[in-house]
């Protein structure tokens, strides 16, 4: 409850640290309760007493004392609560549909295929997972206030995708490798999933702000509805492809799905916030991605991938091009990449 008027005041960064101060508090009580002897409850209270410890440093970094709401705050919290609660749900489990689908129809193994392409695509959503909650803040905290919120969206598109698109790119130019190289060769029939995964990844970047954005106009019935639909959508097509195509179809199912997802939150947020569906910085972020693609794929052939050594390597000059190539095409990445490194060294060092 805390963390997220954290992130509602500005502080994302801080935010994060807080929740990693959690995990600094948690996992060596977890790890002493175990080895005493309490086993799994030992987990259960580690956990537990590690939330407690922070809990008392984030009411200081936030600056406020808690207090009774009054009947008019806990109505007001209803009108949002009674549309984003069952969000949450239907989102679980449309978030879960493709391994429940896997389980049934093919098995568990399909599942661990899909789940090692999917962890692998992961790092791509982490910035926007941190932008969506700050979002939803900052909008709605204009939004009552009368002011406009068109650039903080513009800004939020625009970036969330950064690492989402060059993992697709690099996906694309060697997945086989990078699936085998990490998890090991009984693990190959994921190399196609990680492709399609990475697209879905891209998408799921861009449908998250856009659902805060809808959320912060205080609009959650609408995200509800959309959420319903495409859950709908993905077990229609996840059922209908996956015994047409086996795992893949599940994949595509889920692409399809987010795809709609995306088209149905963008033409609603458009009647609340002018703004534009892929703003010049995404399309940069493409085209430094396609010149990465190329040079991933030449080191790829040229050198191969035999240890996980190689792979780092490549990937590593990948990421140096794609990062080089956006600072020399766009001020607003140099600008950015700047600001990022001075807010850090003011604020930590």
């Amino acid at each position: 409850i805390i963390q997220p008027m954290i992130d509602g005041i500005g502080e994302f960064g801080t935010s994060v640290i807080l929740d990693a101060l959690r995990s600094f508090f948690t996992i060596p009580l977890q790890l002493a309760l175990v080895f005493l002897g309490w086993g799994v409850a030992g987990m259960v209270y580690g956990l537990t007493i590690g939330s407690l410890l922070t809990v008392p440093v984030s009411l200081y970094v936030l600056g406020i004392r808690p207090s009774i709401p009054t009947r008019k705050t806990l109505a007001s919290l209803w009108s949002f609560a009674k549309f984003s609660i069952p969000n949450r749900f239907v989102g679980a489990a449309y978030g879960r549909i493709d391994i429940l689908l896997l389980g049934a129809i093919i098995g568990s193994g399909a599942s661990g295929q899909y789940q090692i392409a999917y962890q692998l695509v992961l790092p791509g959503a982490f910035l926007a997972m941190v932008m969506h909650s700050g979002l939803f803040a900052e909008v709605s905290s204009r939004v009552s206030k009368g002011e406009p919120a068109k650039q903080k969206v513009t800004s939020n598109i625009s970036f969330a995708s950064i690492f989402a698109i060059p993992i697709f790119f690099g996906a694309l130019a060697m997945p086989e490798a990078i699936v085998v190289t990490i998890f090991g060769a009984e693990y190959r029939p994921a190399a196609t999933l990680l492709i399609g995964l990475s697209v879905y990844q891209i998408l799921s970047t861009q449908t998250g702000q856009i659902s805060a954005i809808i959320s912060g106009y205080d609009r959650p019935d609408l995200n509800l509805k959309i959420t319903i639909a495409t859950l709908v959508v993905n077990l229609i097509f996840g059922v209908a492809l996956v015994h047409e195509m086996g795992i893949v179809g599940v994949v595509i199912a889920t692409i399809i799905a987010e795809a709609a997802k995306y088209i149905l939150l963008s033409h609603y947020t458009r009647q609340f916030v002018s703004y534009s569906i892929i703003p010049e910085p995404v399309r940069y972020q493409f085209l430094a991605g396609g010149v990465m693609f190329l040079a991933v794929e030449f080191f790829h052939q040229w050198l191969g991938v035999s240890s996980v050594i190689d792979l780092f390597a490549i990937v590593g000059i990948g990421a140096i091009i794609y990062g080089l190539l956006l600072i020399s095409l766009s001020e607003i990445f140099l600008v950015t990449a700047r600001g990022i490194l001075i807010d850090a060294a003011e604020r930590y060092l």
